[in-house]
């Protein structure tokens, strides 16, 4: 009986030593941990760089979410103290433009040697949602253009309801202007990156030659003759004249080109049949008015 009952102590022993060590290396289970939310960035990258343009790329983090973006002479910069003040003052000055997923422009026209900045960030309802980005560059240095403007001559003058009349496609590209012109800029080099139209003549007491090249520059470049819609001069004190710079291989820009001021009239147009020499066919959809 004794020996039974020895046996049975060492048996309860061993199944409660077991049952200790089985809850022991029994793991307890980990928390899962919150997902950590994604921090909304952006990348900007400026190149391309030259004394007049620059390529500008954004780059957001994911495609979902939206950002503002400005671009400014870095003189125009505001001056304050932190990015959200920074970013507050972006919004309401600025009205900055808003984007989703990547975006790339040209930036144009630059000045040369100039410095630049770029600042963009999250926005949701006009409240910033995210930090300030920032990008600094400065417009390469000019060199002199190899290429010189030696005339920009009105080389014929069509009136617009004349030709109308011989082709009614063109009712909706002629309905703002009285004539067309048949303009040629005449360089030293042949180039197809020449930019030029016609201005009234009030506009070089108003405008200084930056002005000028600033505007010339918002246009894509066109080939040395360009059809122009115009109108006619309300008296001989009503006169205009042509402007027009060209750009080299190397992106330098000429000088601004000034040309002899002239008035416009009826009698001064050739006939209409000849206009469709300049467009190619008698047809609007051959036809694009510069401007």
């Amino acid at each position: 009986m004794k020996q039974f009952l020895l046996h049975l102590t060492l048996l309860l022993s061993l199944v409660l030593v077991v049952g200790c060590e089985s809850q022991q290396e029994t793991p307890k289970p980990e928390p899962i941990p919150e997902p950590t939310p994604e921090v909304f960035s952006l990348n900007i990258e400026v190149t391309n760089i030259t004394p007049y343009n620059a390529v500008l790329t954004i780059t957001p983090s994911n495609d979902s979410d939206s950002y503002a973006c400005v671009f400014l002479s870095s003189d125009q910069v505001p001056v304050v103290d932190d990015d959200a003040t920074m970013m507050q003052a972006i919004i309401e000055r600025y009205d900055p433009a808003i984007f989703t997923g990547v975006w790339s422009e040209e930036l144009t026209p630059l000045n040369p040697n100039t410095t630049y900045t770029v600042l963009a960030f999250g926005i949701n309802n006009g409240t910033p949602t995210s930090d300030l980005f920032r990008y600094d560059f400065t417009s390469a240095e000019a060199e002199e253009c190899k290429i010189a403007i030696e005339s920009i001559d009105l080389v014929k003058l069509f009136d617009s309801r004349e030709i109308i009349a011989l082709d009614p496609s063109y009712e909706y590209k002629l309905a703002q202007c009285e004539c067309v012109a048949i303009v040629e800029m005449k360089t030293s080099a042949p180039t197809d990156k020449v930019y030029f139209w016609w201005y009234e003549e009030w506009m070089t007491i108003e405008y200084s030659e930056e002005a000028f090249l600033e505007d010339l520059l918002l246009y894509e470049p066109t080939d040395t003759v360009e059809a122009m819609d115009m109108y006619y001069s309300m008296g001989e004190d009503d006169r205009f004249f042509f402007a027009g710079i060209a750009e080299d291989e190397d992106g330098n820009l000429s000088p601004v080109y000034f040309g002899e001021m002239f008035t416009l009239s009826k009698s001064q147009c050739d006939p209409a049949e000849e206009f469709f020499q300049y467009v190619g066919a008698s047809s609007a959809t051959t036809f694009a008015i510069a401007r």
